[in-house]
């Protein structure tokens, strides 16, 4: 059984994404998906992903399609609102909770994520889920370093009420991603590597090298994510299992990160 914490809208064709996600949800076990309002989008306006060309794949804001998939498909979605720092007003957080949104996602800050000038959008997501830690119309302008894992802890120790994930396993610091889930209640780690899974994986052979998965962080603090095109849901799948048995994690160990600590997290 999954629990799929990083799914994107968008990652198909828009017209195709619906079918796409139920027909993968069900060939793979799939029970809950956590789906978020920013992918690819074809009619999006000139917002690029870091490093791309405006001719690159566009990204958008998907909340309202994200939402409506929600409504269709109430036991299998979990709707999570993207909200951009730098453009939107901290009250449309509030709007999102009242339209069921049960989560936001952040990406591309102008700032770091610990700046005071977002601890506002913050106060008001403790109230609305947890979150998943871009001007419009113009090219998003931002490095890694302003997403830096370590810049959650002053957001979680300030908002204990807010449960933060930590994406792709706080890649390229996995250390102090550990160090952080590890001592804050309410931090967890998404373990998402996102890209093509025929391509060596530099960060699941970093976490088999360094023995990360039960030594440095507990086992309680880790949700499995996909962050991929869906037609590659069922190799990252396969992969992440390969890993855990490698590891030598015991079948009630892997349960806990494809499922119950998702479920746990967002029940």
């Amino acid at each position: 059984m999954i629990f799929d914490v990083h799914t994107h809208y968008g990652f198909a064709n828009d017209d195709q994404f619906e079918n796409l996600l139920l027909d993968t949800c069900q060939k793979n076990n799939i029970q809950r998906v956590c789906v978020m309002g920013i992918g690819r989008k074809r009619d999006a306006p000139s917002e690029t992903k870091p490093g791309l060309t405006k001719d690159s794949f566009k990204w958008g804001v998907n909340n309202e399609e994200v939402i409506g998939l929600a409504a269709d498909h109430p036991k299998l979605v979990i709707p999570i609102a993207f909200f951009r720092l730098d453009y939107d007003n901290p009250s449309l957080v509030d709007d999102l909770g009242f339209k069921g949104f049960k989560g936001i996602k952040f990406l591309w800050p102008r700032y770091n994520y610990d700046d005071e000038r977002y601890f506002l959008v913050y106060e008001k997501a403790a109230a609305n889920g947890p979150i998943n830690g871009a001007p419009r119309e113009r090219t998003i302008r931002t490095t890694m370093s302003r997403m830096k894992v370590e810049y959650l802890e002053a957001i979680a120790r300030t908002f204990p009420d807010l449960r933060v994930l930590a994406c792709h396993f706080g890649y390229p610091d996995y250390e102090i991603a550990c160090a952080l889930a590890r001592i804050l209640p309410n931090l967890y780690i998404d373990i998402s590597t996102g890209g093509p899974p025929a391509a060596p994986s530099v960060m699941r052979e970093d976490i088999f090298k360094r023995q990360l998965i039960g030594n440095l962080v507990p086992i309680e603090k880790l949700v499995f994510g996909s962050d991929c095109i869906l037609e590659n849901v069922p190799e990252q799948i396969k992969l992440w299992d390969e890993l855990f048995r490698k590891l030598g994690l015991p079948e009630n160990e892997r349960e806990l990160i494809f499922h119950k600590n998702a479920a746990d997290l967002f029940k």
